[in-house]
């Protein structure tokens, strides 16, 4: 017999994927491990032969580590979002994720690609590693003042990069080069990114930040 969670996880691959309306939906942030989920019903728009959707409507389970900005769950949660890559890899607490959440009547969204991965230093610290001299899409602006220098030793060597990956070849400056590997220079602190936001007090539209060669 199946348990009433796994039974409610079929139907809920099943089922269209849940409207938000983002102008009135409450904004927070948290840090979160997140376990893959499934994908909903496929949209009735992208069935047309005249329609190419680049996203698909997913949902994953989130488990919250650290309130970063707002009121966010407690406890694990299903988070609806749309993505061209499927479902978010496991992680743990070591390396989780920083993610923006939208909850309307006790539901929860993630806007597109809106996360990114973060790092736990030696103080259990945790800090958005900078591989892009691009400002965070999904966060606002002034964030990328927050920048800072940071000892990659005291970080796990996972995260560290490839000497050949694409922002290692692209964007060398931002990365200390040694034999056979590279490491961030800079990063955000998660602690110093929270505080920006609970001054800033940005709403949901606030969320953005769009790079000047895409306005």
């Amino acid at each position: 017999m199946l348990s009433v969670a796994v039974l409610s996880d079929a139907i809920a691959s099943q089922q269209a994927a849940p409207v938000f309306d983002v102008t009135t939906a409450a904004p927070s942030v948290m840090v979160a491990t997140s376990e893959p989920g499934e994908s909903y019903a496929e949209p009735e728009e992208c069935m047309r032969k005249d329609i190419i959707c680049m996203r698909y409507p997913i949902w994953f389970r989130a488990n919250p580590i650290q309130s970063v900005y707002g009121v966010p769950p407690k406890l694990p949660i299903v988070v609806t979002t749309y993505t061209h890559y499927g479902q978010p890899e496991p992680d743990d607490e070591n390396s989780p994720r920083i993610m923006l959440l939208l909850e309307s009547t006790g539901r929860f969204m993630m806007p597109v690609y809106a996360s990114g991965r973060v790092w736990r230093r030696s103080d259990d610290q945790y800090y958005i590693l900078i591989d892009t001299p691009y400002p965070i899409h999904w966060l606002p602006c002034s964030v990328e003042d927050l920048r800072e220098p940071i000892d990659a030793r005291r970080f796990s060597t996972k995260a560290r990069l490839a000497l050949d990956d694409y922002s290692v070849k692209e964007h060398p400056e931002l990365f200390l080069l040694s034999r056979g590997y590279a490491t961030p220079q800079f990063g955000i602190s998660v602690a110093r990114l929270s505080e920006h936001l609970r001054r800033l007090q940005p709403s949901s539209t606030d969320f953005s930040c769009v790079r000047d060669d895409e306005s």
